[in-house]
């Protein structure tokens, strides 16, 4: 062999270890990006979790501002305002984690089902005008239009007359919904 043809082996073993690099740094990539959605789905949990123990521990001012705003005295309606606060800050953080692609369609509607919920709620327009202005705009046009879709009767409110409708209750066989 000549030192030509000793080159030309050099080239070719270097080009398959490119490609051999190439496609471990490939997969490396997905593993990760694999790991880290992973990793943001526990977190949106969790940070669910967190938010309803503050509800829980506050369960009849939640209960009576979700479902009888309007009758509650003024104290009442200031701790109700600061309970859902952090629900609507919840659901815009994860609203722009989805429109940015950092988590999928199948968790956005899995969140998206649960705020839809809370928004079905009767006295939710009454509580919504004063939490929406500390909301960015593109969440709050998206609370906005499904507050429409219940006032123009796209969607029905008679399945969010109370806790019995929650999506995450069990139904009457003990099975979730």
């Amino acid at each position: 062999m000549n030192i030509m043809e000793l080159g030309a082996i050099g080239e070719l073993v270097g080009g398959v270890a490119v490609v051999g690099s190439l496609l471990f740094v490939g997969f490396q990539v997905r593993q990760v990006r694999k790991a880290t959605r992973a990793d943001a789905s526990d977190k949106t949990w969790e940070s669910w979790r967190d938010i309803s123990l503050i509800a829980a521990d506050n369960i009849e001012v939640f209960r009576d501002g979700l479902f009888d705003f309007r009758n509650m005295g003024g104290p009442e309606k200031m701790r109700f305002v600061y309970l859902i606060s952090p629900f609507f800050n919840y659901w815009e953080n994860y609203h722009a984690k989805y429109r940015e692609g950092l988590i999928d369609g199948v968790e956005w509607t899995r969140l998206n089902a649960l705020m839809h919920w809370y928004l079905g709620c009767p006295a939710m327009p009454d509580v919504w005008p004063r939490v929406e202005g500390i909301l960015t705009a593109p969440f709050a046009e998206h609370v906005r239009e499904v507050l429409r879709d219940f006032e123009e009767g796209r969607r029905d409110r008679s399945d969010y007359s109370d806790f019995e409708g929650a999506p995450w209750l069990p139904n009457a066989s003990g099975e979730g919904r």
